[in-house]
């Protein structure tokens, strides 16, 4: 028998253990299921409106928010522009190719591929990727830099200047994996390896989500259960639910996140942790955050929701009065007065964006902005307020 029945015989065992009645041990009351405690983030200081949204991808301190009327860009939690000449968008991912600036790519509702040029407007590059005439549902973006997308034919992978289609499943989600990727179609979940253009199939009716953590961890599921891939090769149950509860999932990190019911819960190296009294819509859709975090839309309604301790936005989660300063006050002073040449894209060649850049950069900015006021240029404008706040972020203890 081989490896692939034998994963397949173990879902069929574990969904019919689900189907009549949840084994204890994999239940809230047989204790599988341990507490987790949840704050919201804020991404949006302004409340700006984002319209109903459909996805949202983030880069850095640039949040992209797609919605049905058009997309909006936020930086340091500020909104810098709104982009209405897309509508209908449908799926987001972000490209960050190793040494090589990250770039958002979204799916409209044409099935066009755009990407974000200038934190300012998105550009239609279908053409680009080989898609003339492929109208498009999913994109995902690899480690290596290339990108997958799911269309009528089946997978398309771009990897440079290659453009491979293959596989005919129709998958309504692709999610990165080692090197290859899962696919999810009515009914099953596919494992694929990419060199080798092999992999195995699982059989799963009913099955919803799929995701993969950067290690490896693979979780998917059902309306009322959790499997996760066991060394052995076989997805296995891992959480059984006490109705048709479950309705999202995403992978942050090393972080799985899913949806059950009015609360979040995450799976973490085989454990599952769930709040009580979170209270998120009931057909929200999870999405990814590069820090671990996870972003709920639902109702067309946005929120962000960590199960971290509230750190500063450095890289290396350390709580700094520096960082505080930024958190507190200098992100929206970049985001007024600095984010029109300083983004990563910008006029001036120097990118500002994030805590960190302003922590490499704070002695030159110390001189040239509190002690010489030669910034910012001619024709832009900084409060007294404003330079008072960046003294004292440039004079703060790291």
């Amino acid at each position: 028998m081989n490896r692939a029945h034998d994963g397949c015989i173990a879902l069929v065992l574990a969904s019919a253990l689900v189907a009549c009645g949840a084994p204890a041990a994999y239940s809230k009351k047989g204790g599988a299921v341990s507490e987790l405690t949840v704050h919201k983030v804020s991404f949006n200081a302004d409340g700006a409106p984002l319209g109903h949204v459909r996805a949202v991808a983030e880069t850095g301190e640039v949040v992209c928010v797609f919605a049905d009327d058009g997309a909006t860009v936020l930086v340091s939690q500020t909104p810098v522009s709104t982009d209405r000449s897309v509508t209908g968008w449908k799926s987001a991912a972000v490209l960050a190719p190793p040494g090589a600036q990250s770039q958002v790519l979204g799916v409209d509702g044409q099935g066009h591929v755009h990407v974000l040029r200038g934190q300012r407007s998105f550009d239609d590059v279908s053409d680009l990727f080989g898609l003339r005439g492929k109208p498009v549902s999913v994109v995902t973006a690899l480690p290596s830099g290339a990108v997958l997308f799911a269309a009528r034919e089946g997978v398309i992978l771009a990897d440079g200047g290659r453009v491979t289609s293959f596989m005919s499943p129709r998958f309504t989600e692709l999610a990165p994996h080692g090197s290859g990727f899962l696919g999810r179609e009515d009914g099953g979940v596919y494992l694929f390896d990419l060199p080798s253009r092999g992999g195995r199939k699982y059989s799963l009716p009913g099955v919803t989500h799929v995701a993969s953590t950067p290690r490896g961890d693979v979780v998917v599921t059902t309306n009322n259960a959790v499997y996760a891939l066991g060394s052995d090769g076989a997805l296995a149950l891992l959480y059984a639910a006490d109705g048709d509860t479950l309705h999202g999932l995403a992978a942050s990190g090393d972080t799985i996140w899913f949806a059950d019911g009015e609360e979040l819960g995450v799976v973490e190296q085989g454990r599952v942790r769930e709040t009580a009294g979170v209270h998120i819509p009931k057909d929200a859709e999870l999405s990814s955050s590069p820090r671990g975090d996870v972003w709920v839309m639902g109702g067309g309604a946005l929120t962000r929701y960590s199960s971290a301790a509230a750190t500063s936005p450095s890289t290396n989660g350390t709580v700094t009065k520096a960082g505080d300063l930024w958190r507190d006050s200098l992100s929206a002073v970049f985001a007024r007065s600095c984010s029109s040449c300083h983004l990563p894209s910008g006029s001036s060649g120097v990118n500002l964006s994030s805590f960190d850049r302003w922590q490499a950069q704070k002695a030159d900015i110390h001189e040239r902005v509190v002690v010489k006021k030669e910034m910012p240029p001619q024709g832009h404008t900084l409060s007294d307020a404003d330079r008072a706040a960046i003294k004292a972020f440039t004079e703060a203890p790291e």
